[in-house]
């Protein structure tokens, strides 16, 4: 494509850039706590303009427009003033969280159509929340790296990024204005950084994983996609519970002081990621922060090896109840790997 945006109908998420598809969450949150927008309106308005662009796109692993549309006028039925954060709102959910009313497929053609008897922790507390499942998005099969069908929004010739790859397109797309995914190695902050979205990876522990399919009990974290970063406070705060992440963005009293990595030991930049960095460590100073290259200690310099180490032996262990004749060449070499390490080494 040469660079260039897709101009099918839908298919670039700035296509009809004035309707409610272009709402962030915040700001339909607010229309409809005021009483200016119902949420069955919005959920319909989403829906036609999900259905016009996702041939292109494929960010949903299954999506329900019956469901969608019997949550959404549930909502209708509660007062608008209701204090619930996410009131009216639907979520994109990675296809590894168990959802009870929807399918959880894992990315993979062994669970096609295959149900879990409950809701994950986290879309529990959607549903506290007030918001409900839009739908489930494409995941990497079990969240490693074998890719789904999903293109990135902004130019089909290119990948969305993964593990998380149908919720970052899913909101870059204006699909729904926020969505879930899980990183065990980048897979929320690298596919965001493709689709050109805000990915926020929570401390891990921060966000109950109870309900989602566990790769790395070591390394898995939940972690949210929205289109700026006051929503995925707003969301994150939700998934993390009372007292971990405060609902709102509090002003600092003093600029900040940001810390960045000016080399990596273990792989070198190219002139464009590296002119990128400089550019942006500029513009936040600029801004005011005290922005301070850092330099990682030695003990770090083999932090990719002991990641896979410990990825790579955890996921096989958590995947030995699955046929390797189930599973693409990709994930099976790697579980194969994994049986190779043996303890001590972990």
């Amino acid at each position: 494509m040469n660079g260039e945006r897709p101009d099918a109908r839908g298919a670039s998420p700035m296509n009809g850039g004035t309707g409610l598809h272009m709402l962030s969450l915040g700001e339909a949150r607010a229309r409809i706590g005021e009483g200016g927008l119902l949420p069955s309106d919005y959920a319909r308005w989403l829906i036609a303009h999900m259905q016009g662009s996702d041939a292109a796109i494929h960010a949903w692993a299954h999506f329900d427009a019956d469901h969608v549309e019997r949550r959404s006028a549930a909502a209708d039925l509660v007062h608008r003033t209701a204090q619930a954060p996410l009131h009216g709102i639907p979520i994109g959910v990675k296809d590894i969280i168990a959802t009870a009313e929807l399918p959880t497929q894992y990315g993979s053609p062994a669970f096609a159509g295959h149900r879990e008897a409950f809701d994950a922790a986290c879309v529990t507390r959607i549903g506290a929340a007030g918001g409900y499942v839009f739908g489930k998005t494409v995941t990497t099969e079990f969240a490693f790296m074998q890719p789904g069908p999903t293109r990135n929004p902004w130019n089909h010739a290119h990948t969305p990024g993964g593990s998380s790859s149908g919720s970052a397109a899913a909101v870059a797309a204006r699909h729904v204005p926020a969505a879930l995914g899980t990183q065990t190695n980048g897979s929320v902050i690298r596919p965001a950084a493709f689709c050109g979205v805000v990915g926020f990876k929570p401390t891990h522990g921060i966000a109950d994983f109870t309900g989602t399919f566990t790769f790395s009990e070591t390394l898995d974290t939940l972690g949210t996609f929205t289109r700026n970063v006051a929503d995925a406070v707003r969301l994150a705060s939700v998934l993390a519970g009372p007292g971990h992440i405060a609902p709102s963005i509090a002003a600092h009293e003093r600029p900040p002081r940001i810390a960045y990595l000016a080399t990596y030991p273990w792989v070198a930049l190219d002139c464009d990621a590296d002119d990128t960095l400089d550019a942006a460590a500029t513009r936040l100073r600029l801004a005011g922060a005290e922005v301070v290259p850092v330099m990682l200690p030695d003990a770090l310099h083999d932090a990719p090896a002991q990641h896979r180490t410990i990825m790579l032996h955890e996921g096989a262990a958590n995947l030995a109840a699955v046929p390797r004749a189930a599973l693409s060449a990709t994930l099976a070499g790697a579980l194969a790997d994994g049986e190779a390490i043996d303890r001590g080494e972990y």
